[in-house]
């Protein structure tokens, strides 16, 4: 049995090794499309940070993902006060929110 867990946590250590990448340049119509793939094909998996040009980019976002049905995600914005932003990035280490939209 103890063989069994031993591979076990060896696959889900893995797991958090594996990290994904995707960038796109191009129209803002061609990448609302393509984040819509990859959120309704499941694509993506464990915690996503979405990086914008700027913020009002996030606020659209923010509303496109509504629309789509996504539900755990949040706002980094850098203009926030400074509180704010520890606590975004707080829930978003501890796993309470999947996905962070922010600028680079």
């Amino acid at each position: 049995m103890e063989p069994q867990d031993k591979n076990q946590e060896d696959i889900n250590i893995s797991q958090y090794k594996m990290v994904s990448q995707y960038y796109s340049i191009g129209d803002s119509i061609n990448k609302f499309i393509i984040v819509y793939i990859l959120f309704k094909l499941s694509f993506l998996s464990g915690k996503t940070l979405i990086l914008v040009k700027d913020v009002d980019s996030i606020y659209k976002m923010k509303i496109f993902l509504e629309r789509i049905g996504i539900k755990s995600f949040s706002i980094y914005n850098p203009e926030d006060p400074k509180n704010l932003k520890y606590y975004v990035l707080t829930i978003f280490n501890t796993g309470m929110i999947k996905t962070i939209i922010s600028t680079h």
